[in-house]
């Protein structure tokens, strides 16, 4: 089975509200072609648990950079998303060096990520560089947040390539999870990845 990401427990349903309500977004877009990229996760590869109904199961996702932003429309399995329950971060190593940034157990180097609960409205776009963090702000690691969209079993955000720091061309290694949250409890051991955390991270 899939194992944890160490930084997932230590979020609460309401502290990542905080979270993407304090970010700002960066106005600069840079001039980038465009790239597609379509990947896929086996359905009913999640753990049944008597702590929640059904565990969100990550099905597919569909990945687009054109007019300078990067957009995910991540796909389902039919019926396993609870909106009040599931949490959804997308790992993103937008230098694709996997020395800098947080070293996810795949081996890629996550310089962002994109946050988010399924009944929200916004994604929190988060750093992992420390020489960004701000310890005054309420969230000291935001650089800024994004809409989404997020209808039955289908997510969509986009996010300019310009909050990504050291990323241009629109070139990028990223890794979607999934996970339920629980009376504000991370069920971290039921964390479904895309590509499976034994392969490598997908690319754009």
């Amino acid at each position: 089975m899939k194992m944890p990401h160490h930084r997932l427990a230590v979020f609460s349903s309401a502290s990542v509200v905080v979270v993407a309500l304090s970010c700002a977004q960066s106005p600069t877009t840079p001039s980038v072609g465009s790239q597609h990229v379509v990947i896929s996760d086996p359905i009913g590869d999640v753990v049944a648990d008597p702590r929640i109904a059904v565990s969100p199961d990550l099905a597919s996702a569909t990945v687009d950079v054109a007019n300078g932003n990067v957009t995910f429309v991540v796909q389902f399995a039919p019926g396993t998303v609870d909106p009040s329950t599931t949490w959804v971060r997308i790992e993103l190593d937008s230098d694709q060096n996997s020395a800098t940034g947080n070293r996810e157990q795949n081996g890629m180097g996550s310089d962002y990520d994109l946050l988010l609960l399924a009944n929200g409205k916004t994604a929190s776009v988060q750093t992992y560089d420390p020489a960004r963090f701000n310890p005054a702000d309420v969230c000291p690691i935001c650089v800024g947040q994004v809409p989404i969209t997020f209808t039955g079993d289908t997510l969509q955000v986009s996010v300019p390539l310009s909050m990504l720091a050291n990323n241009r061309d629109g070139h990028l290694s990223f890794l979607v999870k999934t996970w339920p949250v629980v009376n504000g409890q991370s069920l971290a051991d039921l964390i479904d990845f895309m590509p499976n955390i034994t392969l490598p991270a997908a690319r754009i």
